[in-house]
């Protein structure tokens, strides 16, 4: 073979090679599709990405974001890569990780000890006021389940008994052998370091939590009460002809205090329930039985008692005789 032989066969190939590279430039690559610049998506769209993973509990797939924002996958995956290094650049305390198939918000590794610190130590001093009753409830009254603890608080406390669990003041020791076998709380070994309450100390902190409360009984909780105490069986509508005025929350409250209980339905129209007070109640007087309650009679001044200080009242001469038209009769 000759030079110029060699000259062609190196043309032939350098127009092969050529051909082989204009077809495979033909086909899609990389450059075709660029990356996606998460800048020319629109504002509200990066905002609502943002907004639902910031109230997602779980990791959101993408495929879900897509559909939401109605854009891409392409686009979702993107725009959460664009925010992550986003945050990063401006050293921001929260990132944007995958994780589980999904997207979802979370604390930079950075923070960690801060964050640690606020849900170990910083949230445990500041316990509601709702939290510490219900603390105390448990403390004194354990095992006892929520429905027994919502009874005498009066509200619902689930949020609260579950803050209380989180916390690691309250745990699970057992279930109710009832109907419905309730699960049964107590406090925990950190609650008793947390507040170093000796067996000394105990009953003074009891009474303080236990009876502190039931010594602000109002005006009209113990005209109530000592209606139901001398009137008892007696239904709420009673008590209420009574004193005049609707006592449905003033029964509630001594209900709920423990002084008075349901004893029965009343046999006439509607069934009523029957109200009767409790051995709390006799526990508190230091009574043994109702009937040791003193008489009504003495607590009503005699007639001549009442005679002398309408004397003195009305200015009348003590030596005149009562009579029929006196000025204690309704004018005519």
């Amino acid at each position: 073979m000759t030079a110029e032989d060699d000259a062609e066969v190196f043309q032939e190939l350098a127009a092969q090679l050529e051909n082989e590279g204009s077809l495979s430039s033909s086909l899609p690559s990389d450059d075709v599709f660029p990356d996606i610049d998460p800048n020319v998506v629109p504002a509200d769209v990066r905002a609502a990405l943002e907004a639902i993973l910031l109230v997602a509990s779980d990791p959101v797939p993408p495929t879900v974001l897509a559909q939401l924002l109605e854009v891409g996958v392409e686009t979702v995956d993107a725009l959460c890569e664009y925010l992550t290094d986003s945050y990063a650049q401006e050293e921001r305390g929260f990132t944007i990780n995958r994780v589980a198939g999904g997207y979802r918000y979370q604390t930079s590794d950075a923070q960690a000890p801060y964050v640690e610190r606020f849900v170990l130590e910083g949230r445990a001093t500041r316990l509601s006021t709702a939290a510490l009753e219900t603390l105390a409830i448990v403390a004194y009254k354990q095992p006892i389940s929520r429905a027994q603890i919502a009874s005498i608080r009066g509200v619902n406390v689930d949020s609260v008994a579950r803050t209380l669990q989180q916390r690691g003041y309250i745990e699970e020791v057992g279930r109710d052998p009832g109907p419905g076998n309730a699960t049964m709380y107590g406090t925990t070994t950190l609650f008793l370091e947390r507040y170093q309450t000796s067996d000394a100390q105990a009953p003074y902190v009891e009474r303080f939590v236990l009876e502190g409360r039931a010594t602000r009984l109002s005006t009209a909780a113990l005209e109530t009460l000592a209606i139901v105490a001398y009137k008892q069986p007696i239904s709420r509508a009673q008590i209420a002809s009574i004193r005049g005025v609707n006592v449905d929350s003033v029964a509630r409250t001594l209900q709920q205090r423990g002084y008075i209980e349901e004893v029965g339905r009343d046999p006439g129209p509607g069934n009523a329930t029957m109200y009767g007070t409790t051995t709390l109640f006799l526990e508190r007087l230091g009574l043994d039985t109702v009937q040791d309650l003193p008489k009504l009679s003495d607590f009503v001044p005699e007639a001549e008692v009442v005679e002398t200080l309408e004397v003195a009242l009305r200015g009348v001469d003590e030596t005149a005789e009562p009579s029929g038209t006196s000025d204690l009769s309704p004018p005519t």
